[in-house]
């Protein structure tokens, strides 16, 4: 943490709590203005009143919003480096071991490093929502210092909800699947079905922890992979996000993805920072010739296949997923879902060079993309 972003985070409260307490008494006490003498264009002389209470507040509303800004792009950097070790991380884990204190020192300082990042990551995620706090209550007494009534926003101020993907809600065989796909570099449906995929991520894992690969995990090892999945979701800040007016959810990592994305012409978007991740979502139905969204269901897979370098393909009835390369040197990672002759895709795509780091967020993709009623949580 920076010393000036230490600075702030130590002081802003002081400065805030010390300018309220400047306005106990009535903002718009005649102690609290002053005035000032104004020439117009004709030569005449004018008195502007300044309100002292009202200037204090909107300069501790530009502190504050300063430093949500900062806190907010201080998270995008602990991401953006966090992500840069783990890809260096897995690219030393996949070259064979020489076994030399060179080696050893390195993967130790890349994870002792990856901690203080989480816990970094965790103070700042602990404190975005008290600058928040902090600034709607500035604005709310600035408000009403102005005399301005604002009308209470409706309950429902937004068809896009936006949760932290915890996988709690799952059983204990599913939560240790997903924790896989983060982990052991599980890649298959997340249903709980222990078959050979779990019990060679199992083993991946276990060989990761340099402990026996029997593929079965004991209740230690289970404990410790859970906890370090929670810190991987709470270091790419995985969400579940629903679009209520478009009908689907899906998890994503908004840490690399930033939170919300943009609606275009084409579906929503979510673009990394440094542009080179994207996950793009689009909804289809009927069109105006008639084509069923059944019809274009297939279509899209037909072409697909024949658009990318296909590496993985599976389809259903009511979905499909297919991973591949283009040209560019990107990996994209399609999969649609159709419901009641709707039908949504989301499309995931990066740098063929990050696929080890990606590659787990697809599978979170694909296992949490869903369709829902439109309309409907």
């Amino acid at each position: 943490m920076t010393s000036a972003y230490a600075f702030r985070q130590s002081c802003l409260p002081a400065l805030v709590l010390a300018g309220i307490f400047g306005l106990l008494s009535p903002l718009h006490a005649q102690s609290t203005n002053d005035s000032e003498v104004a020439v117009t264009e004709n030569g005449q002389e004018s008195e502007t009143t300044i309100d002292r209470g009202e200037l204090r507040l909107k300069l501790l509303i530009r502190l504050v919003e300063n430093e949500l800004q900062e806190a907010e792009l201080r998270k995008s950097r602990l991401t953006v480096e966090a992500a840069e070790l783990d890809q260096q991380r897995r690219a030393m884990e996949a070259e064979p071991s020489t076994g030399s204190l060179a080696e050893k020192r390195r993967f130790d300082v890349i994870e002792e490093r990856l901690q203080q990042i989480d816990k970094e990551m965790a103070e700042v995620n602990g404190r975005l929502p008290e600058i928040s706090a902090e600034l709607a209550e500035l604005q709310a007494r600035l408000d009403e210092a102005n005399g301005v009534v604002r009308d209470p926003e409706p309950e429902t101020a937004s068809n896009d909800i936006a949760t932290d993907a915890s996988s709690q809600w799952l059983d204990s065989k599913r939560q240790i699947q997903e924790a896989l796909v983060y982990l052991g570099g599980y890649n298959a449906l997340i249903d709980g079905d222990f078959g050979p995929r779990t019990q060679e991520a199992v083993r991946v894992y276990q060989g990761r922890q340099n402990v026996a690969t029997t593929g079965t995990l004991t209740d230690e090892q289970e404990q410790a992979l859970l906890e370090e999945a929670d810190l991987l979701r709470a270091r790419y800040g995985m969400k579940k996000f629903e679009d209520q007016a478009e009908g689907y959810r899906i998890s994503y990592p908004s840490g690399l993805l930033p939170e919300g994305g943009a609606v275009e012409a084409d579906g929503r978007r979510f673009v990394s920072n440094d542009g080179q991740g994207e996950l793009l979502i689009t909804t289809y139905e009927e069109s105006e010739g008639g084509e069923s969204a059944t019809a274009e269901f297939s279509a899209i897979y037909t072409e697909l296949l024949s658009e990318y370098e296909v590496q993985y393909r599976r389809k259903r009835d009511d979905w499909f997923v297919v991973a591949g390369l283009v040209e560019e040197g990107r990996i994209i990672y399609d999969t649609a879902r159709l419901s009641d002759n709707r039908m949504v895709r989301a499309r995931l795509s990066y740098p063929a060079e990050w696929r080890d780091l990606w590659s787990p967020f697809a599978v979170i993709m694909f296992n949490t993309f869903e369709a829902i009623p439109i309309g409907n949580s």
